[in-house]
């Protein structure tokens, strides 16, 4: 799990499903899409509203270069970007 300083849920549901669907539409492994939903997800916790609370891209990719174990959902982010 991503520990981060939670200050609004409002939209992390729909930024989990958003970051698997995501990563499942581009044929990763499941444990990628879910590490991907889980660090959307919790990206998404440290801000204010739901829509607005979803981050760049760049941002997305920063944040799982910091989690410990998440260098393959990293890597998906970055094979999706350059499709």
């Amino acid at each position: 799990a991503c520990e981060v300083l939670a200050v609004d849920s409002s939209g992390c549901g729909d930024a989990f499903v958003a970051g698997f669907l995501s990563a499942h539409l581009r044929g990763a492994q499941l444990v990628t899409c879910l590490m991907l939903a889980n660090a959307l997800g919790a990206l998404t916790a440290t801000r204010y509203g739901a829509a607005e609370a979803l981050p760049q891209r760049h941002e997305l990719r920063e944040f799982l270069q910091q989690q410990p174990g998440y260098a393959a959902a990293a890597a998906c982010l970055k094979a999706q970007s350059e499709t």
